[in-house]
């Protein structure tokens, strides 16, 4: 697994300098978070963007390991001559709010992803191959993707699986597996270590990228805080040794969540704005519930923003959208058969009150499973919120906005259900348990918006020792020679 986490740093180098080129000059403490935060997010920018290349280079004819080394190192030139260029320099930041427990915190932290790391280890040696989707859908298209010019269509194609639609996705976004072909391509060994060392990078991530992002727009004990919960969450962290697209959509979406949160602090910078078009345009190219988040995304920021800002946005999401609309509308041949034929077909089942019961209560179950009853994270939520305290209102007028995305995401879901074709039982069984992990973090991040991070205490001010006889002197003498004559 070593050669498969090895072969990332390339795209991850290419992130953080993207990153760094993209992001406003940000002066912040700690500096850990600070890196901890650039890192997490150049992770996400930097498997996004060599997913596209991969695939644009498959799509030439050219994707063997020299094309792919030779465009990965003429992109890390390029950046890193914009990087050197650019000659970026940060204020002194100011120091942000006390808190005398930040190191139990950390330790805490620490403890909590070494646990993380072993949980994963054991979950990986025991099914190294991932779940059913991994292996029939993400991990296939990888090594048909890998494969060359003689394979790589068969990734797009509607018999890949003898016509089963329910197996091969033909027209499913290829982050995930193009980044799995690129390692696979630049190891030259396609085994089954590479999907499950890029899970692992994705989930950790967002974790990092959580706590990193909070540390910038509230404080570092709000991002350690929240990251324990993530963690602490069995949806999510269960997810990562299942090797699926889920964890690498929440982390996109995160990101996009959380760029958005520092946006109006910063008056909306361009830069800014380009990386959340990305993230948002990468969660499309990540699945296909990314195509709605993405939408909705952009609307909000339209709003917000108002005008020429919000094409700054789009200008970012520009690439993934054009590689997603390729995919779906020139290359991936056939279509799934889940969706209505006849509006009347539609009208019966949006009509028909035992759906809507039956979505609506796996929807409540989905929630429930996210964690054990004794530590669930959104238990956990409202301890902190007791414990901690919330935000005004004003305060939390100006947050919720960023909720809205991910609430119309769930709402989007909730409306496949009512009119899918498949089996609603099934449909549901197979699926809904995944949906609450495809937004979590990014819901983690707004509830830490309303919470009250913890503080010290500020110290009682001291008495000024009192002043010596001379000095006392001296003042009623200027004192008098002030007065008027």
């Amino acid at each position: 697994m070593t050669a498969a986490f090895l072969a990332t740093l390339p795209a991850i180098a290419l992130g953080w300098m993207a990153v760094r080129l993209l992001l406003p000059a940000i002066a912040w403490k700690p500096a850990w978070m600070r890196w901890l935060f650039e890192l997490s997010l150049g992770t996400a920018v930097g498997l996004g963007l060599t997913s596209c290349f991969c695939f644009v280079l498959r799509l030439a004819g050219a994707g063997g390991r020299g094309p792919v080394l030779a465009l990965d190192a003429a992109t890390l030139a390029g950046a890193a001559w914009l990087y050197v260029r650019s000659r970026r320099k940060e204020g002194d930041a100011p120091t942000p709010p006390g808190f005398s427990f930040s190191w139990v915190l950390r330790t805490a932290m620490a403890v909590a992803l070494m646990l993380f790391a072993l949980d994963m280890n054991e979950s990986i040696a025991a099914n190294p191959q991932g779940e059913w989707d991994a292996w029939a859908i993400w991990n296939v298209k990888a090594k048909f993707l890998a494969g060359g010019a003689d394979t790589w269509r068969n990734a797009v194609a509607a018999d890949a699986a003898a016509k089963m639609f329910g197996a091969s996705h033909p027209g499913y976004p290829l982050l995930v597996s193009a980044s799995v072909a690129r390692v696979w391509t630049l190891t030259g060994d396609p085994s089954s270590e590479a999907p499950a060392a890029l899970g692992v990078v994705f989930a950790l991530a967002a974790a990092g990228l959580l706590a990193g992002a909070l540390a910038l727009v509230r404080t570092e004990t709000a991002g350690l805080l929240a990251m324990l919960v993530l963690v602490a969450t069995g949806a999510f962290t269960s997810q990562v040794g299942f090797q699926y697209a889920d964890i690498p959509l929440s982390l996109y979406i995160l990101a996009t969540v959380a760029l958005l949160a520092y946006a109006p602090a910063a008056n909306w910078p361009p830069g800014l704005l380009v990386l959340a078009g990305l993230c948002a345009g990468f969660a499309a190219w990540t699945k296909n519930e990314g195509l709605p988040f993405l939408l909705l995304a952009a609307l909000v920021v339209l709003w917000r923003a108002r005008g020429r800002r919000a094409a700054w946005m789009a200008l970012g999401a520009a690439p993934a959208v054009l590689l997603v609309a390729a995919l779906k509308l020139f290359l991936a041949h056939g279509t799934e058969a889940m969706f209505p034929r006849t509006a009347a077909e539609t009208a019966a089942k949006l009509a028909d009150p035992a759906r809507w019961l039956q979505i609506a209560a796996a929807f409540a179950k989905m929630i429930l499973d996210l964690g054990v009853p004794w530590a669930h994270p959104v238990l956990l939520l409202a301890v902190l919120a007791v414990a901690l305290g919330v935000v005004s209102k004003k305060e939390a007028a100006s947050r919720l906005w960023l909720a809205l995305p991910l609430a119309g995401l769930l709402a989007a879901d909730f409306a496949i259900y009512l009119i899918t074709t498949a089996d609603l039982t099934w449909h549901l069984g197979t699926s809904v348990n995944r949906l609450i992990v495809q937004v979590w973090p990014a819901t983690l991040f707004v509830a830490f918006l309303l919470i009250q991070p913890p503080a010290s205490p500020l110290p009682e001010p001291v008495a000024a020792p009192a002043a010596r006889r001379s000095d006392r002197r001296e003042q009623r003498r200027l004192k008098r020679s002030a007065e008027p004559r």
